[in-house]
Parts: C-alpha cells; structure tokens; sequence
C-alpha cells in the first residue's frame, strides 16, 4: 500500500426519489433511516473531511449527529452536476474525492477502505470499484479532475468525466455483490431488507462466494426457496388425496399449486358457514390464480397490495383446513400461519412516510421472527391431517 493521502467524501443526498416514489433515504432500513445506515458504513478516521448535500432537515440532523458538514441545497432541480459543485466547494483542497451515491445500505467500511487504499497506490488514477465485471459506486476522483467535475454540463454526473478521460480510469476489483445493490426502487430495498434479515452479520464479515450466482441471490436463499416450496407442494397433495379431488399431483406443478389449493378451499368453505356467507360465491380455486397472475403484471406498490390479498386468500383456506381437522389448535395454528402476511402488510405500509418509521421497525422485528414461518404453515397442515387415510 501507498503512503496516505488526503481524501474527501462527498454524499449526495439531494434527490428526489421520483423513482422510488418518495424520499428513499429516509425510508426505515432494519429500524433507522436508511441514510443514517450509510452513514454509518464510513469508517472513522478515513476521510480528511466528510460533506453531505442535502435538502432534507432530517438528513442535515442525521450529518450533524455523525459531525459531517452539511451542505444545504436549496435549488428546486434534481441536478446531480449541481449536487456534485456544491459538494467540492465544501470540501478543501484534497488529493482525491469520494462520491457516495447513499442508497447501498450494504456496503462495508472495510471495501470503502479498500477502494482508498487503492487510489494511494495510484492517486493519479479514477478509482472504480468492480465486482463479478460490473462497475458500482463509490467512485473514487484524483484532484486533478476537480475543475471537470466543478464544471460539469447540468444534469450529467461523474460518468461524464469518466468518459472523457478514460485513460486515468483503474477498475478495482473488490467487494461482495450485495454490497452494490442500489435501492432504487421500494422493491429493490425490500429484497435487501430480506437480505439483512437472513445474514444479520452481513456488514460484518464475508459470506462465501459460493453462496452466490453470478450476479444473482444468494443460491443458499434459493435452495431454501425450493425446500419450501416443496414441502407445500407436499402438504397440499396430502390434502388433496384426503379430500377426493381430482389430479393431486397439480400440487407440484407451478401455478396450478394454487388451483389446488383454492380446490380444498372451495372442498371445505360449505362446512363453515361463516366463511359460506361471505365467500360461498366466491371460487377459490379459480381467484387465488388469478390474483398471483395480477401480481406479476402490476408494478410496486400495486404488485405488493396483489400479493398481500393472494396471502390473505393463502390464510383463509389454512383457516378452512384447521377449523376441519384441528379445530382445537384452529385460532393458533392460523394466527402462527399469518404472521408473513403481517411482515407482508407493514413492509409495504413502511414506504409511507408518514407511518415509515413505526412500521419499518415493527416490521424488522417481527421479520426476525418470521424467517422460518414459511415452513410452520404447511407442517401445521402436515400435523392437522396427520393419521387420515389416503
């Protein structure tokens, strides 16, 4: 490694949010806004001076709390060539200056370390972190690009510079692939959310490499997807054969997983009479498909309301299931089944802001709770029918 040099960081919290669909940055991520987590992953003592251009008190109060400077933008333009002049004109002379984009709530201080101790190596050069090929951010600028960047077109960003001098440009390998994921989207930082959720340690220390596709989840998250899914499949087919329905081996197959189940609703809903009332009319077996249908069609937050309404369809026909066989165990066993349409329900009530922080926590505790729920529905089911003939 090089001799230290003096490096600057630069956040930029000034936008809008028009695709996420409101002010991302201070959206609820594992029960704190989701700027203060990035914030955080700055390590201590690293950067000779820190500024954050924002137009947000609560990022402004979030920066004093960590003693950054604050850079007040109060331009009505999303304007990223703005964002990044009034950044350097906070910033002194430095060697190099860091541009963090603030909505990759992954990213470790110790790859932000890497990246710098690469741009000591060679601080003539744009440093440029990359990972499985692909190029992400924080991007590191020498000062000798300083008056390009202070000089930038409006709205173009740093790739403009890059573009233009690609002869200073050094792609750094480093990194895990989840620690570029930009939370663009309320679906994006959901996914994220999940993935906090499984790997609690996951800013911590490494997760292997072998856990990974090439640029996809996590294979361990997909295997367990595919258990779960089987074992509903199987619990499903059980209930099938007990209840006389025609085909059970539909259970295994995608989507008609589902008819199968709306089957054993529509089986079992004319023996209560208070779901008969409400939902005699109703054909399950042909709604539940159709809602999952609507779900892949429709775009967030509007897939998220489809999806819930399919969990609630899920619940109800477990409800039929235990209040026939269980009905003992029937208030228990559909409250313990639930519980992911719940985390479902205030994940998406989180990206409101007014109920963001309230329901972002709550969410983060109750999902820490619900990671092995997926599979307590279908065991229950499996115990409820347990001893019936085939």
């Amino acid at each position: 490694m090089g001799k230290p040099v003096k490096i600057a960081a630069i956040l930029m919290a000034s936008g809008y949010g028009k695709r996420f669909g409101c002010n991302k940055l201070l959206t609820p991520f594992q029960g704190r806004p989701l700027i203060e987590t990035v914030m955080d992953s700055l390590p201590a003592g690293q950067f000779s001076k820190v500024a954050v251009v924002t137009r947000y008190p609560e990022i402004a109060a979030c920066a004093a709390r960590h003693h950054f400077s604050v850079v007040e933008n109060t331009s009505l333009e999303d304007d990223t060539a703005q964002t990044i002049r009034m950044g350097l004109e906070a910033v002194p002379e430095a060697e190099g200056y860091m541009f963090f984009v603030c909505d990759q709530p992954l990213l470790r201080p110790r790859t932000i370390s890497l990246l710098c101790d690469a741009f000591a190596e060679t601080p003539e050069q744009i440093i440029i972190p990359t990972c499985q090929g692909q190029p992400g951010n924080p991007v590191i600028f020498p000062k000798s690009l300083r008056g390009a960047l202070a000089s930038l077109p409006p709205n173009h960003g740093g790739k403009h510079v890059i573009k233009a001098y690609p002869q200073l440009l050094r792609n750094f390998p480093c990194g895990e692939p989840w620690e570029f994921i930009d939370a663009d989207r309320p679906e994006i930082l959901e996914e994220i959310q999940q993935l906090a959720i499984i790997h609690p340690n996951i800013k911590k220390k490494e997760i292997p490499s072998s856990l990974y596709k090439q640029g996809d989840e996590p294979i361990l998250s997909t295997i367990l997807s595919i258990g779960v899914y089987l074992l509903e499949s199987y619990a499903i087919y059980r209930l099938a054969i007990i209840r006389n329905l025609p085909n059970p081996i539909f259970a295994f197959i995608p989507f008609f997983q589902l008819f199968m189940l709306g089957q054993i609703g529509d089986s079992l809903k004319y023996l209560n009479p208070q779901v008969n009332s409400m939902f005699g009319n109703i054909p399950l077996s042909y709604a539940l498909p159709l809602i999952s249908i609507a779900q892949s069609l429709l775009r967030y937050p509007f897939s998220g309301i489809a999806n819930l309404v399919l969990s609630f369809g899920t619940l109800l026909v477990y409800y039929l299931i235990f209040s026939f066989y269980v009905p003992r165990w029937c208030v228990l066993f559909t409250a313990i089944s639930c519980l992911p349409t719940i985390v479902l329900a205030l994940s998406i009530l989180s990206v409101i802001p007014v109920f963001g922080a309230f329901f972002g926590m709550a969410g983060i505790v109750l999902g820490l709770a619900s990671i092995l729920t997926p599979v307590v529905g279908p065991l229950l089911i499996l115990y409820s029918i347990r001893g019936r003939r085939w």
